[in-house]
């Protein structure tokens, strides 16, 4: 059995920044491009460029549709920016971020964030079921769940079970997805020491 110290190798990604496991947030209708300004957040067709615009970048205000303020961005990563509402930090992908007419919007709300993080524990632990797949951030299938309690989950791989700290997983596309890509995970695992073997009497 391989237990995977996670806690350094995740704490340069986004899913780690926050105080509740990552969760993609929620998205509603065709999110603003972040490439382009034209036809986005009621933009008029003479629009400056979106870059000369808004620019989705560390310490940027976010608002939502309708105006609202929704946080900062405090982290942007693998094709997320963690975003602070003051209360929680929630990845949102860049996608459901775009240039609006006073600065950056995304296509969710505050209170939806905050429920959002609110609600990602419970929904983490629901899902941590023998036999549950598990993906790394990128998508890409890392194994499944053998047993799993509040603070170790073991994960049958093609390396043999490993063992994972529970919070480091989150609830991604409607998946179980643990923090690193499928490469880190296995470089982790190939880092991690290998278990002593008992001496027979």
């Amino acid at each position: 059995m391989i237990l995977v110290p996670l806690a350094a190798a995740l704490a340069a990604t986004a899913l780690q920044a926050q105080t509740a496991p990552a969760q993609s947030a929620p998205t509603q209708s065709a999110p603003a491009d972040t490439t382009s300004a034209q036809g986005t957040a009621g933009q008029a067709s003479s629009a400056p460029a979106a870059s000369d615009q808004a620019k989705v970048a560390v310490g940027a205000a976010v608002s939502d549709q309708s105006g609202a303020p929704v946080g900062t961005i405090e982290t942007i990563a693998d094709g997320n920016a963690v975003i602070s509402t003051g209360t929680n930090k929630v990845a949102v992908p860049l996608t459901a971020i775009g240039p609006g007419a006073n600065g950056l919007v995304t296509t969710v709300t505050r209170a939806q964030l905050d429920a959002t993080a609110a609600a990602g524990p419970a929904q983490v632990k629901a899902m941590l079921v023998p036999g549950a797949s598990v993906k790394g951030k990128e998508g890409t299938e890392i194994g499944t769940v053998k047993a799993a309690d509040d603070k170790l989950v073991t994960i049958t791989t093609g390396k043999g079970d490993v063992r994972v700290p529970a919070e480091s997983f989150a609830v991604q596309s409607g998946g179980l997805v643990v923090g690193m890509t499928a490469d880190q995970f296995a470089a982790a695992v190939a880092k991690s020491p290998a278990p002593a073997k008992k001496r027979r009497g």
